[in-house]
């Protein structure tokens, strides 16, 4: 996989911008607040269909411009291919396009150009919250695993909607009919996206103990993960029962399908 070329127009400081990209490492040099983090955002919106550094698109669009258009050519699956990215201010949705067919949500872009990204704030996963973390391994699936972009954007709407209903059943108590409907399917997606994370957890646990080992020269070994918390994975990869009994209380939410703290044992358990 390897990306070609980049061309921007009106996004974030830039008016335009072409750029012709060498097949092998591309070291991008300039001034601050000249535009070099921009760059690096454009092609993660292109990788994934979202910002590192804002949730809002409008943020993106340069200053008095009306819409911000982004693409790229690209090398990948064997083949030449395009990405763009038309994204629009007021409340206009976006348009996203692969091949110049427009694509009807970001879970098309998976595989697509699969990037990695590391900036300062990453730094403050391990001290900030769960979020950060789940954003990671969010990031990182979404590109890996159509499946898992699909499961973990209609978990996010069924989530969004049972907030909605829990807020406002004391007004309306027969909004809370289609609530065990919500609760079973809400089970049954959970399940998927927590079985998604404990392969993708399990993989990367084999591949970081062998890097660190290089790279401490054999002297620090990364411990493995309890036994309890591989057990318990494994036990919730495919069932939903357990998270179905967490969400039957009419008042609590069903906690996010989140396996982050492995993520922190694994990173802190040098030895």
């Amino acid at each position: 996989m390897k990306l070609q070329s980049l061309q921007l127009y009106d996004f974030r400081s830039y008016e335009t911008a072409s750029v012709q990209l060498h097949p092998g490492v591309n070291l991008i040099v300039g001034e601050n607040a000249q535009g070099k983090t921009n760059l690096l955002e454009s092609v993660f919106y292109l990788s994934t269909g979202k910002s590192f550094r804002t949730a809002r698109n409008q943020e993106l669009i340069r200053f008095g411009a009306e819409f911000a258009d982004l693409s790229c050519t690209l090398f990948s699956g064997g083949r030449e291919q395009s990405l763009r990215a038309v994204l629009f201010s007021g409340r206009r949705p976006r348009q996203l396009y692969i091949g110049g067919v427009k694509q009807r949500s970001a879970a098309g872009l998976s595989g697509v150009l699969t990037t990695v990204l590391f900036c300062p704030d990453d730094l403050l996963i391990l001290k900030s919250g769960s979020s950060g973390r789940r954003k990671i391994l969010d990031t990182a699936l979404c590109q890996l695993r159509p499946g898992y972009a699909q499961a973990l954007a209609e978990y996010q709407k069924l989530y969004d909607s049972k907030s909605r209903i829990l807020k406002d059943y004391h007004d309306a108590p027969s909004l809370l009919e289609p609530l065990p409907e919500f609760n079973y399917r809400m089970a049954q997606v959970g399940a998927v996206v927590i079985a998604y994370r404990a392969k993708f957890l399990r993989e990367l646990s084999k591949q970081a103990r062998l890097y660190h080992a290089e790279f401490s020269g054999g002297r620090e070994e990364l411990s493995r993960l309890p036994r309890q918390a591989i057990v318990g994975l494994r036990e919730n990869q495919f069932g939903c029962e357990a998270l179905l009994l967490r969400s039957q209380a009419p008042g609590l939410t069903l906690e996010r399908a989140g396996i982050e703290e492995i993520m922190v044992l694994l990173i802190k358990g040098v030895r």
